[in-house]
């Protein structure tokens, strides 16, 4: 059985951060004078941006440490001639959405990344062959993801590197160009819900199953953060946990607390209570449970 305890008050969120941390007030509480520590997003946006302090709300302008370019970043249509990199060490170049090219449009595609590459001396290049993948899997296997940094890339399930504790988002074109020739993005901090969970999935459960019952349970959660741990997560596999971050398209979600398990997540979520077992739930073998 596995427990799901969304957090939602600022004692209980307290008691999660450890250890000297930067503090802001609560903004959806008014008339409180609580004070809550900086979540894991808000502490890299921070670090990136070289603030003192984050809280939602706030326009933060980040150093990307991590800039992956796709395929179809290089069509025709939308590519624009780059004539100087902020660093070609941190950029990655993937192609996987056009593989083997099934147009001349994306074969074109891969010749102009290819010349892109060796103007700059770019060396993570995978090309096709051996050494092509998924971006966001390649971006796993090859360790691109650096905890406690930032990563952008052009497609809406870059959070899947949250697992590492990255803050990862997926952007648009002239982001992507403005990260790779300026080295920097910039977000607008969005508020974050944390999800603690306890025990063990039963057999034939998935974390698949986890984020389809919360997001089923508290529907879409637009331009907020959500952040996974407590106990249960040492009992979920590495590519269990990459499955609840990837699920999470949109902002930085499924973000890890490392403290809690080998790796801790983070996504955005409603922060309401689970306290309902749907039918298909029960019969798989999970349970969920929280506050009313």
């Amino acid at each position: 059985m596995i427990r799901i305890s969304p957090l939602g008050r600022p004692a209980q969120r307290d008691a999660l951060y450890n250890g000297p941390r930067q503090e802001h007030r609560i903004l959806n509480d008014p008339g409180s004078e609580a004070i809550m520590p900086m979540t894991i997003a808000e502490k890299i946006l921070a670090r990136a941006s070289g603030s003192a302090t984050m809280k939602p709300g706030d326009l933060a302008v980040v150093e990307v440490e991590t800039a992956v370019l796709m395929d179809m970043t290089f069509l025709p249509e939308g590519w624009r001639e780059v004539l100087h990199l902020h660093d070609p060490s941190k950029v990655v170049i993937v192609f996987d959405h056009l593989v083997p090219a099934p147009t001349v449009q994306a074969a074109t595609a891969h010749g102009t990344g290819r010349r892109f590459a060796a103007k700059f001396g770019i060396e993570r290049l995978h090309d096709v062959g051996l050494d092509q993948g998924i971006a966001h899997a390649v971006v796993a296997d090859r360790g691109y993801a650096i905890p406690g940094t930032v990563l952008v890339n052009g497609d809406s399930h870059t959070c899947a590197a949250g697992a590492f504790n990255c803050a990862a988002r997926g952007v648009g074109g002239p982001d992507m160009l403005y990260a790779i020739t300026m080295g920097k993005a910039w977000f607008r901090v969005g508020e974050t819900i944390r999800y603690d969970f306890t025990g063990t999935l039963r057999p034939g459960v998935s974390a698949k199953d986890i984020f389809l019952y919360i997001a089923g349970r508290y529907g879409a959660h637009v331009n907020q953060n959500v952040e996974y741990g407590g106990p249960g997560m040492r009992t979920l596999s590495m590519n269990g946990r990459r499955t609840l971050a990837t699920m999470g398209a949109g902002t930085f979600r499924g973000i890890h607390d490392i403290r809690t398990g080998r790796r801790a997540e983070r996504l955005h979520a409603s922060g309401q209570s689970i306290s309902r077992h749907p039918p298909d739930i029960a019969r798989s073998g999970l349970r969920v449970s929280g506050k009313p």
